[in-house]
């Protein structure tokens, strides 16, 4: 449930940043939804890879100092 909740958040982070972005530059072109889209994946992807790297070296470290 909280990879789901990670990926709504970057998302709604990522597209918020765009707009601030594409505000800011003055561009007359319309907004570009799949980049920040994909951003958002690829930040999920990371998140979640770092959650398991991290998790099984925390358990590691536990399982040695209870043998």
């Amino acid at each position: 449930m909280h990879y789901i909740l990670t990926l709504i958040w970057a998302f709604v982070l990522s597209q918020m940043i765009n707009f601030v972005l594409h505000s800011l530059g003055g561009s007359t072109e319309s907004l570009n939804f799949v980049s920040p889209t994909v951003y958002a994946i690829v930040f999920t992807v990371v998140i979640i890879l770092l959650d398991i790297l991290v998790g099984k070296s925390s358990s590691d470290k536990q399982n040695a100092q209870h043998s």
